[in-house]
């Protein structure tokens, strides 16, 4: 499961890349279901459905924690097809910031129109996009140009970048922290001491009051999403996290649970202005869902998924694409249909097929033109694992 004990090379887990595949189709879901869900979001239907604000709340702490995870795993993995770690952070940016840049240029300026419409404030598209989306100011209180959805490739570049960096700088970081590693993995403490330090984080960052809303997000999106990334990374190098991983799943999924129903209890009984104390049980149940639900879905994935499949690596490539374009496919279509007073199951069954349709056609184009597979992440020519060359993962 973590590679060839005696090269200490990390094999393929089968499991992970299910796991992958089936938290971007949740993430692609969840972005349906912002449509439909009261609360903000870039467009709505016109028609809200009160009871989709329960699935999304649900969902909302762990879905983008366990893709960090699994990009982290990819990492380690992909790093040791590399002859430098300068070499493996070269390719990792080519497979990322082409289709950030293509994406923030090409697919996302539609979202940036939507976004402007909605808010009031009407021009053709093609005057936004001549005039408005690459104006680097704010218009209407939108700054612009926008990434949208594609942030996800900007903080895994960046947080790649940093690991980068310390692998450099500590060519035997493993012998360095196999002794945390080993003690970190005793008992409970891989649930526990994490999710005091994730909650250490959040409740400084409510200390500080950031008025900057957008900024506030960011920090604390990496509060959490770094440790999920460098578990991940851990995962493929020490035996002791899968070790830790199934004794504590259960314990975790306990946790999970109370979380879920105090998450889901202010979802049934909103406060238009929490009390402190309130904001402090709010962090904490999201906090904490967020880092439990790790283990449970890396326990599923390792016992349950960790077998091929005829569609496994079809699919494992297709799920690229579909993220780059997914969410411009739902916004111009729930914008579509909101003007066309399309609402309920029909309107949902419509986003769903102009979403597979469209996930379905990227997948192919990028597989069929070089230049396609390249700008959504789905490079023709695949690296193949090489001994000779491979980086030394001690």
């Amino acid at each position: 499961m973590q590679g060839n004990v005696e090269t200490g090379r990390i094999g393929r887990h089968f499991g992970l890349d299910w796991l992958r595949i089936g938290a971007f189709a949740i993430l692609i879901l969840y972005h349906i279901g912002l449509y439909f869900a009261p609360g903000h979001w870039l467009v709505k239907s016109a028609e809200i459905e009160p009871w989709v604000a329960y699935p999304i709340a649900a969902i909302s702490p762990w879905r983008l924690m366990i893709i960090f995870v699994v990009s982290g795993f990819a990492s380690a993995a992909m790093l040791q097809r590399f002859p430098s770690v300068g070499a493996f952070f070269r390719e990792r940016s080519r497979r990322l910031l082409v289709p950030l840049l293509f994406g923030t240029l090409v697919l996302v300026p539609p979202q940036g129109w939507v976004r402007m419409e909605v808010g009031g404030h009407h021009q053709t598209m093609l005057h936004f996009l001549t005039h408005e989306e690459f104006a680097f100011h704010r218009i209407a209180g939108q700054f612009f140009p926008n990434w949208e959805h594609l942030w996800f490739l900007g903080y895994l570049w960046a947080y790649t970048g940093l690991l980068a960096a310390a692998l450099i700088l500590l060519p035997d970081w493993k012998a360095r922290m196999a002794p945390a590693v080993t003690w970190l993995c005793r008992g409970w403490r891989l649930l526990y001491l994490p999710l005091l330090v994730l909650l250490g984080g959040r409740f400084a960052l409510m200390a500080v009051h950031l008025d900057d809303a957008s900024r506030y997000s960011d920090l604390v999106g990496d509060i959490h999403y770094i440790p999920a990334f460098l578990l991940g990374f851990a995962l493929a190098h020490f035996p002791d996290f899968w070790s830790a991983v199934r004794r504590i799943w259960s314990g975790a999924l306990g946790v999970s649970v109370v979380c879920l129903a105090v998450i889901l209890s202010g979802v049934a009984a909103p406060v238009s202005d929490p009390s402190r104390a309130m904001l402090i049980v709010q962090i904490a149940a999201d906090t904490g869902m967020a880092w439990a639900m790790l283990p449970v879905a890396l326990h599923l994935a390792d016992v349950a998924f960790n077998r091929d499949h005829p569609w496994r690596q079809t699919l494992a490539l297709a799920i690229f694409p579909a993220y780059v374009i997914h969410q411009t496919v739902i916004v111009l279509a729930g914008w579509m249909m909101h003007e066309a007073g399309i609402v309920g199951l029909v309107a949902f069954m419509l986003q769903v097929v102009l979403v597979l349709v469209s996930c379905w056609a990227a997948w192919a184009l990028a597989r069929a033109v070089p230049i396609i597979g390249e700008v959504l992440g789905m490079p023709h020519k695949r690296l193949a694992a090489s001994p000779q060359k491979a980086v030394s993962p001690a």
